[in-house]
């Protein structure tokens, strides 16, 4: 793992209820609406502010060996050189040490058990319906909505009916209708 490298660890899984586990299409997402974020951008972030911290330290050690020995005749270029030494010398441990992180907290912090179900896909689980029963359903709300449309346009033509008797009119206008 460095800086400049991006994993692609995050597998694929498909959509499907297998022995009333609920799979989601994409791992990422479901790790993103459990936790918030991907677990892997967590890792990065900290892999990144540690890395940035450990090249700010090794350059203010070189600055002050720099000013500390430039008097003895010490080269800047020499100290740049042991400080670059040093740094790519922490790296290779640091990364080993990050990778030994990342697959612990993969492994033990950010793992979603698989008979895990958050709570937005429990409608999804028990609201398991074939081809034909969605389309009964498709077909009902499509007739309901014809329902709805026809009521509106009689209760149109009642309140124009209504409009023209003045006297009933100013009525329902008093009580709210």
């Amino acid at each position: 793992m460095s800086v400049d490298q991006s994993s692609t660890s995050g597998s694929r899984m498909s959509m499907r209820q297998e022995s009333g586990v609920l799979q989601v299409d994409d791992k990422n997402e479901y790790e993103t609406q459990f936790f918030g974020f991907t677990p892997k951008s967590f890792v990065d972030g900290v892999y990144n502010a540690i890395f940035e911290y450990l090249r700010d330290g090794i350059e203010l050690l070189e600055k002050y060996l720099v000013s500390e020995f430039e008097k003895d005749g010490v080269s800047k270029e020499i100290v740049r050189e042991g400080s670059q030494k040093l740094l790519s010398h922490f790296r290779v441990r640091f990364d080993r040490a990050c990778d030994k992180l990342e697959r612990y907290l993969m492994k033990n912090i950010f793992h979603i058990p698989s008979k895990m179900i958050q709570t937005c896909d429990v409608v999804n689980q028990e609201n398991n319906y074939t081809e034909s029963e969605e389309q009964l359903l498709d077909d009902e709300i499509q007739q309901l909505q014809i329902k709805i449309q026809n009521v509106h346009k009689i209760v149109i033509i009642l309140l124009n009916s209504v409009r023209g008797r003045s006297g009933v009119w100013s009525t329902i206008k008093k009580n709210g209708f």
